[in-house]
């Protein structure tokens, strides 16, 4: 009986803390957004889906950060857990839905990989490799297929070599195009893309990084 009691304040506990993470991200993205409308790709579409967001941030934020708990080793390594989760969710649902990825969105994701350097899964020497790499081999795709890659997706790979190093970044580039190209077939199947239509590849890098940090 102390236990089952134990394990429900626990999961209450946790239901509470990704309740408020989940509004919190929502009213950021709601509050970046507003001020970046005139470079959205649709900014008709903020108010139709403002008051969706924080249930479908809290219905990804819960099981994930209950994964991560299962799986951190100490309390700093799971905080970096929960922060890059957050970071991750507000960086897709962004892309999802305006196909952009802010600077003053990963300017501090950017920072915080060099605050929980100590705990993130390789050297510091090696992620900066993974960063620089990261950055110049998708800026020379981008080039190379004339805007096929966005910059957002660029830098955002950039970044995440920052925290994850090259094995890792290397797993994320490879579950992200994989996905990709998936889901757009069957998008192009069933008629609800057209070819030529751009792909927000934010999303899909997103989810497989938070697939490779916590593998």
């Amino acid at each position: 009986m102390p236990d089952q009691m134990a394990f429900f304040g626990m999961v209450l506990t946790l239901l509470a803390l990704t309740i408020i993470v989940s509004q919190i991200l929502a009213a950021t993205i709601a509050g970046l957004m507003n001020r970046s409308v005139a470079i959205l790709e649709a900014p008709q579409k903020l108010l139709c889906v403002q008051s969706r967001r924080p249930l479908i941030l809290l219905a990804l934020i819960f099981p994930l950060y209950a994964l991560s708990g299962q799986l951190a080793i100490d309390a700093a390594q799971l905080l970096s857990f929960w922060v890059f989760i957050a970071f991750m969710l507000l960086i897709s649902v962004m892309d999802f839905e305006q196909q952009i990825i802010l600077d003053q969105v990963l300017l501090p994701l950017l920072f915080l990989a060099l605050c929980f350097s100590p705990v993130l899964p390789a050297l510091l020497v090696n992620r900066l490799l993974a960063a620089a790499a990261g950055g110049l081999i998708f800026f020379l795709i981008a080039v190379l297929t004339k805007g096929g890659l966005g910059g957002g997706d660029i830098k955002l790979l950039s970044v995440l070599g920052l925290w994850l190093g090259t094995e890792k970044l290397l797993l994320t580039v490879l579950l992200g195009c994989l996905s990709a190209g998936l889901i757009s077939a069957f998008l192009l199947l069933g008629k609800r893309k057209k070819p030529g239509d751009t792909i927000a590849y934010g999303p899909y890098f997103a989810f497989s990084a938070m697939i490779a940090l916590l593998a």
